[in-house]
């Protein structure tokens, strides 16, 4: 449920394979309608008291009753919170392991959901390269968000799917026997589609987003981490999503034992050009500081204040509201602890 009030998922799935013969999932497939390759090692269970966030969730599972299985364990971690900036989002990391004797070439590893927003025949698929982002939403007015997004350093990988009879050009999951078949699986996990939804008004769909390829040698692994996101819009999907990206950096931080967040540093304003009512600035703080970020204008005249804040030690991300500037170029400048950083906008609503 998003904020307890709107369903906005039907099914969701990790999804591991190695080729088109050997995917490992428990979305659909088979009849009656539902996969069936793993088997829980340990059932998820949530810690109490929770460690690194208000929700910690670990649990492990492995692939042996799928039909071609990899050999393959799964240590699963899921992470989540109830602040603001962070409530709209949970955090899931997979630590797959090779428990086989040969090297597993072309893994690729994601997470695969069929989303179902107020209306489901009225859903589109996108994707935002640059947040590692694949996301579905209504076109219905006022219509949700959801989204998945890579957030751990491994490659983006997106495929949007249209759930129609003839699958709108892409892969089809309703047809064949069985329906949705392993090798239109590893199709989804391996390969790239940017949009589903067709010209209209949209229709049902289903999103993947998966990283890879891997080469993972027997008795080793490799680690992806993904953001499950909701949002009342784009903007605030987006906003979530740099959110996530720095709970989840400074999750690794801590698991890594690293409290060194390096130099104060200011990042590029995401988008720009901005061309909506709100832009996301990150940056980081080496200690804890009062810090304001300033907007001015070409002239050197200081436009507005967008964030004044005492702020803890680690990286930051704020979403400035932009919507009475008129269109041209501008300068953010972050001060804290005496020193200070300028970056240019541009706004071109």
């Amino acid at each position: 449920m998003y904020l307890g009030t709107n369903s906005l998922l039907y099914e969701m799935s990790s999804m591991t394979g190695t080729s088109a013969t050997s995917v490992s999932d428990m979305f659909r497939g088979t009849a009656p309608n539902a996969d069936a390759d793993n088997s829980s090692v340990q059932n998820v269970y949530k810690a109490s008291p929770p460690i690194l966030s208000e929700f910690d969730a670990y649990g492990k599972f492995m692939d042996n009753l799928a039909p071609s299985p990899m050999n393959i364990t799964t240590n699963h971690k899921a992470w989540a919170w109830t602040t603001t900036g962070n409530r709209k989002f949970v955090i899931v990391e997979y630590v797959i392991r090779n428990a086989g004797a040969s090297t597993l070439n072309n893994m690729y590893s994601g997470i695969i959901a069929d989303w179902d927003i107020m209306n489901y025949s009225l859903n589109k698929v996108n994707q935002d390269a640059a947040l590692k982002m694949g996301y579905t939403y209504s076109t219905e007015a006022s219509g949700l968000y959801a989204g998945i997004k890579v957030l751990s350093s491994t490659p983006f990988v997106h495929y949007g799917i249209d759930n129609i009879t003839g699958g709108g050009g892409g892969v089809d999951p309703t047809g064949g026997s069985p329906e949705f078949s392993t090798a239109e699986k590893y199709t989804v996990l391996s390969t790239n589609r940017a949009t589903a939804g067709g010209a209209g008004a949209g229709n049902d769909v289903i999103d993947c987003v998966s990283s890879g390829p891997f080469s993972v040698a027997a008795g080793d692994s490799v680690k992806v981490a993904f953001a499950l996101l909701a949002g009342d819009n784009l903007s605030d999907l987006q906003i979530s999503a740099a959110n996530a990206q720095i709970q989840y950096d400074n999750l690794t931080g801590i698991v890594a034992g690293n409290n060194s967040y390096g130099e104060f540093s200011l990042g590029q304003n995401y988008p720009n050009p901005v061309n909506q009512n709100s832009t996301i600035i990150e940056f980081t703080l080496a200690e804890q500081a009062n810090v304001k970020l300033d907007l001015y204008n070409m002239l050197g005249n200081k436009v507005t204040t967008l964030v004044s804040l005492n702020l803890k030690q680690g990286k930051h991300a704020h979403a400035c509201d932009v919507s009475k500037l008129g269109a041209g170029i501008y300068f953010y400048q972050l001060q804290a602890n005496g020193k200070s950083i300028t970056k240019k906008m541009l706004i071109a609503k």
